[in-house]
């Protein structure tokens, strides 16, 4: 399953939720810096972290449980 996580650097959340799906089997994480670029930054700067899952998109605050169901779905 692909997964892609939107963070920053020195994102307490951030750590967390990327720590989690590392931690999963059969997961192919991208990480996104989106202080790499302005327009993510507009996008989701007050929302980070974000994870998108297919079609499903989380952010913060990330419920771990709909996490769960999502990557073992």
């Amino acid at each position: 399953m692909n997964i892609t996580i939107y963070v920053r650097e020195d994102c307490h959340l951030c750590a967390q939720v990327l720590s989690y799906l590392q931690l999963k089997k059969n997961l192919i994480i991208e990480i996104i810096d989106i202080d790499s670029d302005v327009q993510l930054q507009k996008k989701f700067g007050e929302i980070i972290p974000v994870v998108v899952i297919e079609e499903k998109i989380m952010h913060a605050p990330i419920d771990f449980i709909e996490l769960e169901k999502q990557i073992t779905a």
